[in-house]
């Protein structure tokens, strides 16, 4: 039994944007000392055949130093709102809706998380019906949310009572951000993790501290400001390099 630190929210070159090979991913892991990756692919383009690969490749990978857990991330006809699962044996090809997916993660016993709130506003389209069977929602999304968290995605939390997930959203190397994911008193197995997000029991940290202190609002303050500036730079950046 050990404290397990992970980062969720990873696409890999099995996604059409990934670009790091699973064991690229496994690799950098272990060098910034995290114990688990939530790999999970885009199921755009995705086949069962390739879903099922992607599940022989990251049991082949995991060991007594990283686990891999797979996972698609799945999106509404639209492609506004997306949705993280985990713990499934066969891809969903066919759903109706995002309600009429997560009825099927549900049966299947998976788990379910929603994705960047903020993004394309997704949380003003969103059935509030559909809280009840999501098993989180991610407070913090790195790649749409930058380098501070989302205040619409908390009060989501804070309303709808699921637990707050903090994810990198990982395509590229920029996105390497430390947000975490701490389970504590665990073993480094699948099921046993999972089991712990079905019943609550983890911990969302950025710089190993836990999120709700971001949320002070002369912290929040502050990394709005940070973040503000890291975009204007950025902006600068890339007009001199044209």
């Amino acid at each position: 039994m050990k404290h397990i630190k992970a980062l969720f929210h990873i696409h890999s070159t099995y996604s059409y944007d990934g670009e790091w090979s699973l064991e690229k991913l496994k690799n950098s892991a272990i060098k910034h000392g995290y114990n688990a990756l939530f790999i999970c692919e885009h199921n755009r383009n995705f086949s069962d055949k390739k879903f099922k690969s992607l599940i022989k490749e990251c049991d082949n990978l995991s060991d007594d130093k990283v686990l891999l857990i797979p996972g698609i991330e799945y999106e509404d006809a639209d492609n506004i709102i997306h949705i993280c699962t985990f713990g499934l044996k066969n891809l969903i090809s066919e759903y109706s809706s995002i309600n009429d997916l997560l009825q099927k993660v549900v049966k299947e016993n998976g788990i379910a998380v929603y994705a960047h709130p903020e993004g394309k506003h997704s949380y003003k389209k969103i059935d509030k019906n559909v809280f009840s069977l999501l098993n989180g929602i991610e407070v913090w999304n790195r790649k749409e949310d930058g380098i501070k968290p989302s205040k619409i995605a908390w009060s989501l939390y804070k309303k709808h009572k699921v637990t707050p997930f903090v994810s990198l959203d990982f395509h590229r190397k920029a996105q390497l951000f430390p947000l975490s994911i701490l389970f504590r008193n665990i073993s480094l197995d699948k099921e046993e993790i999972l089991e712990s997000i079905r019943n609550g029991k983890l911990v969302s940290t950025a710089f190993g501290i836990p999120i709700s202190f971001f949320y002070n609002p002369i912290i929040y303050l502050c990394m709005v400001s940070v973040d503000y500036t890291r975009k204007g730079l950025l902006s600068i950046i890339r007009k001199i390099k044209r």
